[in-house]
């Protein structure tokens, strides 16, 4: 019992951990997003301040990954099954990270169909894979780069796939890449 508390008790500190993290991340975002925007500032500045945007967005992720993970291990993780369409989640992602794309040189090629047989899967969770690997697509993407994303029948199933143009995951890596923080 001891043991559960303690776990409960963990749970409990990352999460208000991670909202005390992220309340100062959005007005610092917010700013430096507005800022960036506005024409008359120096290229030279206009590129600082999307730096810093990027840098405070990847921190927020990383906030988000870790509540994600302490949800997930503390049993958390349910899953909202349902019939969905794999190739609308896969459209939606690419157009939440399109200006991200945009800002760092990268733009999309999405080849899904106009409709494809629905996948018993949680909706959100599905976007959420798609977020995660196009966001380190473009991230990794070199200038004037392409992250193509696509979704086809094969073999009697449905496939996804994000593929971009950057340097990849070294073979000896590969293996491991499913460990954690690695």
């Amino acid at each position: 019992e001891s043991a559960e508390r303690a776990s409960r008790a963990k749970d409990e500190f990352i999460a208000v951990l991670s909202h005390e993290l992220r309340t100062p991340l959005t007005p610092v975002l917010l700013t430096a997003s507005l800022m960036e925007a506005h024409p008359s500032l120096p290229a030279e500045l206009r590129e600082d301040l999307a730096a810093i945007r990027r840098y405070v967005e990847l921190e927020s992720r990383l906030i988000g990954d870790l509540l994600d993970l302490t949800r997930i291990e503390g049993g958390g993780g349910q899953l909202n099954l349902d019939d969905v369409d794999l190739g609308q989640i896969a459209a939606a992602s690419v157009d939440r990270l399109r200006l991200f794309g945009e800002r760092n040189g990268v733009r999309f090629r999405l080849d899904v169909p106009p409709s494809s047989p629905p996948v018993r899967g949680d909706a959100a969770r599905l976007g959420q894979v798609f977020i995660n690997l196009l966001h380190n697509a473009v991230k990794f993407s070199p200038n004037g780069g392409e992250v193509s994303v696509a979704v086809r029948r094969a073999e009697g199933e449905l496939v996804a796939s994000v593929a971009d143009q950057g340097i990849g995951i070294p073979e000896a890596d590969q293996a491991r890449v499913f460990e954690r923080f690695y």
